[in-house]
């Protein structure tokens, strides 16, 4: 069994960069695992725990597994990690 890891900065750039890639090779068997760093909506906004900006985290989520879904890959995980902000972490917490 062929296994394949995608690391994404978040949500949908797994599909922008090798969407296709998945969908033809899940068709073929190999599996994937989708690993989202960041969550992807929190820098459009000044104060990243306000509702807008967890709202709009969780419809990227949702998007993200509905993108999912129909890629046929059944592993993945979200970090949840704040986007734009990874600088201000320790790299040892993102690894």
């Amino acid at each position: 069994m062929k296994r394949v890891l995608v690391i994404a900065a978040h949500p949908d750039d797994e599909v922008l960069g090798c969407g296709a890639t998945i969908s033809k090779y899940c068709r073929q068997g190999v599996q994937f695992m989708v690993l989202f760093i960041a969550e992807g909506s929190s820098c459009r906004y000044a104060d990243s725990a306000c509702a807008d900006s967890i709202n709009a985290i969780a419809v990227r989520t949702q998007q993200a597994v509905a993108a999912m879904d129909l890629l046929k890959v059944k592993n993945y995980y979200f970090g949840n990690l704040p986007c734009g902000r990874l600088d201000q972490i320790p790299i040892i917490e993102i690894n």
